[in-house]
């Protein structure tokens, strides 16, 4: 078998990978004393409408800036509620 020295190399970085992952472990009790927080990225900046008719003569697009509705800062008022 003739296998390249790139080949062997990325090959051997991949097992090596699984391996370390497949042997972290932590116990329950550890897992539970993290704070767990999800991540919400940046959202609704802008809306998109967009209408097919029947024909394509009929077909509208609109895109409409909606950053003055400050979506994020509600979605982080209610995080910000739920974690308190």
């Amino acid at each position: 078998m003739n296998i390249s020295k790139s080949k062997y190399l990325v090959l051997v970085g991949l097992l090596i990978l699984i391996a370390g992952c497949a042997t972290t472990r932590l116990a329950p009790e550890t897992v539970n004393r993290f704070k767990k927080v999800g991540v919400i990225s940046v959202t609704a900046h802008e809306f998109h409408r967009r209408y097919t008719g029947l024909t394509v003569f009929g077909n509208e697009r609109e895109q409409q800036d909606i950053s003055a509705w400050k979506v994020d800062d509600e979605y982080e008022i209610q995080m910000q509620t739920s974690l308190s």
